[in-house]
C-alpha cells in the first residue's frame, strides 16, 4: 500500500479498478416498440502514483450494436516541480485553444499543490433532502464534494481547476432523484480575477474523428500571468501541419465586483489559404451581491479558422460574424428574482432573442415564469415565442405543479401530484402523475431506487392514456482488485482512493466519507472511491452500525493522500459481551449494593450498582468472577449460564447468577 512522502502525504499503492455505468429502456406504443441499452466502462489501475484509464461505450439498438473506445491515457504528477504529465489519448484540458483529441502527451500544472487561498467562487443551490451530497465538475472531473442539509446552500471558494470552464453541478439526494445546474465561466469571473493557468504544453497527432478529415501534428503551449492584483495576462501558440494559431487574453479589474476581459485569436490555414481573426470581449458588473450586469460582444473575420475547420479538406469559404449580448439579473425579497437576457448573431442572416425570467417564493409556494423569443427573419418557427408558468405548492408530503407552456400558437396546461419517500433506509421511491388538460391526456410514472451498499440501482416505469409506455433499468457503481482481495463501490472510483480494514470480518458497517457512505463486505473490506489529492479528509466509521457485543478504538481517521495513491486504513473492533447479572447469595439474599467484583488474580473488575444488580462490560466465562470477602462476609464465586455464542441483537445479557462460597 501506500507510504508517506517527506511533505507529509501518503503516495504509492497499487490496485485495479473498473468503474461500470449501465442503462436499459423499452418503449411500447400501439404503432412501434423499441429498445435501447448503454454502457459506459472505465477501467485501468494505480501503480507507483501512476494512473492508467481506459473509456469505453457500448450503445445497442435498433441499428445494431456500436462498440466506442473513448480514450486510454496515463498520467503522474511531479511534485517536485508541481507539474502533471498524462500521455497516450488525451483531451487538451489547459490551453487557450479548442483542440480535437489528440494520441500524444501533455504536461500542465497540478493545481491541487497550489490551491489558491479563496477562489472566490460561490456555488448556491438548493437541496430537496437532509444530507444530500453536492458533486462539482470541471472538464468532466470531479473537483469537489460535500455534504449539505434540506433547504438552499452556499458553498465559498470552491477551488476550481480552470477559470474558463463551466462548473457542473450535481445535488444527489438521499432519495435516490438528482438535480444538475451549470454555473458558467462568466459567472464564476465575476468575484475576481481567476488563476492563472501556468505553462501547459501538449503534443500529438489528431485521432480520427470522421471521414474526409486531415489528421495533422499538433503542438501547443499557454502560458499565465498574475502582473498584479488588478491584471491577469496569458498568450500560448498552436502550430499543426498546415494551420497556426496565436492567442492572447487579458482580464482586468479596474474596480471591486466589475471584471473585463479580452480574447484574441489570429489563425493561418495554410491548406486553404485563409487568414483571419477572432475577437471577444466582455464585461462583467456585480454592484451589489444581489445585482449583476454583464454584456459581451465578439468579431470573426471571414478566413478565421479553428484547428478542426482546417482538417476537412472541401471546408466551404466561412463568413464574418458579429455576436452581442447582455444579461442581467437582480433579485428583492419582496418581489423575487428577475432575469432579463438579448443576444444577437450577424452573418449571412441576423438572428437575435430575447428572454425575461420571474421566480418567487411565497411561504411554501413556489413560482416561477419564463418568456423567451426569437426576433430574427430566418424562420417562423424558429421565432415563435415561448412561455413557460410553473406554480408549485406543497400538499402533505406530496407536491403539486401547476404548469402552461406555450410555443407560438399551440399552448398546454397541466397538473401533477410527486411524492418520494423511503421504504427503507436503503430503498426510496418516487411516484408522480400528470394530466393535461388542453389534450386531455393522463400519465402516471414511479421509479424504486437502491443502493445495495455494492452497488446502486434503479428501476423505473411509466404509462399513459395514449397506450404509451417505458420501462427502464440503470445500476453504477465501481470495482477494485487490490493485495487483500475484490472490492465492490456504490460510488464510481476516482483517482485517489482508500482499502477500509476491519481486523474482523464483518459486514454492513458504515463508512461516511466526503463522498457519501459506503459499507463493508463480507471479509470487513470496503472502498473509499475517491480521496482530495494533497488535502486532508476525514473518514469515520459510524458506530450506531457496529454490532451490539463490538466497538471500535479509534473510528475516526485523517488521510492526506497524492494524486494516484491507494492507501489502506485499518480499523480496529473491540468486543466486548456485556451482561447484566442478578445475582443472589446461597440463603436467597441479593448481593449487597457496592460488593467489590474481582478476578482470580484480585484485580478489581466492578461493583454491584444496587442490591443483587452487577453489570459487566466484557464477562468472562462462569466461575471465574468473585465477590471480595470484606466487612465480615466471605468470598464467593459468581456461577451464572452463559451460552456458548453471544446475544447480537441487544446491547447486552440479562443473567441469573449465584454466589457460591468456597470451601476451605
Amino acid at each position: 500500500m501506500s507510504t508517506a512522502s517527506p511533505s507529509g502525504y501518503l503516495r504509492g499503492g497499487m490496485a485495479g479498478l473498473l468503474n461500470y455505468d449501465m442503462f436499459s429502456s423499452l418503449s411500447k406504443s400501439p404503432w412501434d416498440t423499441s429498445r435501447h441499452s448503454y454502457v459506459s466502462l472505465e477501467n485501468g489501475f494505480n501503480a507507483g502514483d501512476w494512473q492508467v484509464r481506459s473509456r469505453q461505450i457500448i450503445n445497442q439498438s435498433k441499428s445494431g450494436t456500436q462498440f466506442t473506445a473513448l480514450q486510454t491515457y496515463a498520467q503522474r504528477t511531479f511534485t517536485n516541480v508541481g507539474l502533471q504529465l498524462q500521455a497516450g489519448q488525451i483531451n487538451v484540458r489547459s490551453s487557450l485553444f479548442a483542440i480535437p483529441s489528440l494520441s500524444g502527451m501533455q504536461i500542465e500544472p497540478d493545481r491541487a499543490l497550489n490551491p489558491v487561498s479563496g477562489s472566490g467562487i460561490t456555488v448556491t443551490g438548493i437541496a430537496q433532502t437532509p444530507q444530500a451530497r453536492v458533486e462539482i465538475k470541471q472538464n468532466n472531473q470531479l473537483i469537489y464534494s460535500t455534504l449539505v442539509p434540506a433547504g438552499r446552500f452556499t458553498l465559498p471558494d470552491v477551488p476550481t481547476i480552470s477559470a474558463n470552464t463551466d462548473l457542473q453541478v450535481t445535488v444527489n439526494e438521499t432519495n435516490g432523484e438528482k438535480h444538475h445546474f451549470v454555473v458558467s465561466a462568466s459567472e464564476q469571473n465575476a468575484a475576481q480575477l481567476s488563476q492563472p493557468e501556468g505553462l501547459s504544453f501538449a503534443l500529438g497527432k489528431v485521432r480520427q474523428e470522421s471521414g474526409g478529415q486531415v489528421l495533422p501534428w499538433v503542438g501547443s503551449f499557454s502560458q499565465g500571468w498574475r502582473i498584479n492584483s488588478q491584471l491577469n495576462l496569458s498568450g500560448g501558440a498552436l502550430l499543426a501541419q498546415g494551420y497556426q494559431s496565436l492567442a492572447a487574453r487579458g482580464e482586468f479589474m479596474p474596480l471591486k465586483n466589475w471584471l473585463l476581459r479580452s480574447s484574441w485569436w489570429l489563425s493561418h490555414d495554410q491548406q486553404h489559404s485563409v487568414q483571419g481573426q477572432n475577437l471577444e470581449l466582455s464585461s462583467t458588473y456585480r454592484p451589489l451581491k444581489n445585482v449583476g450586469i454583464t454584456v459581451r460582444a465578439g468579431h470573426s473575420s471571414a478566413g478565421y479558422r479553428h484547428l478542426t475547420d482546417s482538417m476537412y479538406q472541401n471546408h466551404q469559404q466561412g463568413l464574418s460574424t458579429h455576436t452581442f449580448g447582455a444579461s442581467a439579473h437582480w433579485s428583492l425579497s419582496y418581489l423575487g428574482g428577475f432575469s432579463l437576457g438579448y443576444t444577437r448573431f450577424v452573418s449571412q442572416q441576423t438572428t437575435q432573442s430575447i428572454n425575461i425570467g420571474w421566480g418567487k417564493t411565497i411561504g411554501k409556494v413556489n413560482i416561477r415564469a419564463d418568456w423567451q423569443q426569437g426576433l430574427g427573419r430566418s424562420s417562423t418557427k424558429n421565432n415563435a415565442d415561448q412561455l413557460f408558468v410553473n406554480v408549485s405548492l406543497p400538499w402533505g408530503e406530496q407536491h403539486i405543479d401547476n404548469y402552461y407552456r406555450r410555443s407560438g400558437r399551440r399552448s398546454t396546461m397541466g397538473s401533477s401530484i410527486n411524492t418520494h419517500g423511503k421504504i427503507t433506509p436503503a430503498l426510496n421511491y418516487s411516484l408522480a402523475a400528470n394530466h393535461e388538460f388542453t389534450e386531455k391526456h393522463t400519465g402516471i410514472r414511479g421509479s424504486l431506487n437502491s443502493n445495495l451498499h455494492y452497488t446502486k440501482v434503479n428501476v423505473s416505469a411509466s404509462i399513459d392514456t395514449n397506450r404509451r409506455q417505458n420501462y427502464n433499468v440503470s445500476t453504477q457503481g465501481g470495482v477494485v482488485a487490490h493485495a487483500a482481495g475484490i472490492t465492490f463501490s456504490p460510488e464510481p472510483i476516482q483517482e485517489s482512493f482508500a482499502i477500509v480494514k476491519l481486523d474482523q470480518k464483518v459486514a454492513g458497517i458504515a463508512i461516511d466519507t466526503g463522498q457519501g457512505r459506503v459499507w463493508t463486505d463480507f471479509w470487513g473490506q470496503a472502498v473509499v472511491p475517491s480521496l482530495p489529492a494533497y488535502q486532508s479528509s476525514n473518514v469515520e466509521l459510524n458506530t450506531e452500525t457496529l454490532p451490539k457485543n463490538a466497538d471500535v478504538r479509534n473510528g475516526l481517521q485523517s488521510v492526506k493522500v497524492g494524486r494516484g495513491a491507494v492507501t489502506q486504513l485499518n480499523y480496529q473492533l473491540l468486543r466486548e459481551r456485556r451482561a447484566l447479572l442478578n445475582v443472589t447469595l446461597p440463603d436467597g439474599r441479593p448481593l449487597p449494593k457496592d460488593s467489590l467484583i474481582v478476578d482470580s488474580n484480585q484485580q478489581y473488575i466492578t461493583s454491584s450498582v444496587d442490591n443483587g444488580v452487577v453489570f459487566i462490560n466484557n464477562i468472562p466465562a462462569s466461575g471465574t468472577l468473585l465477590v471480595a470477602a470484606e466487612n465480615g462476609n466471605e468470598a464467593c464465586r459468581l456461577m451464572y449460564p452463559l451460552n456458548e455464542q453471544p446475544d447480537l441483537e441487544n446491547y447486552y445479557e440479562t443473567l441469573a447468577a449465584t454466589c457460591v462460597f468456597e470451601k476451605a
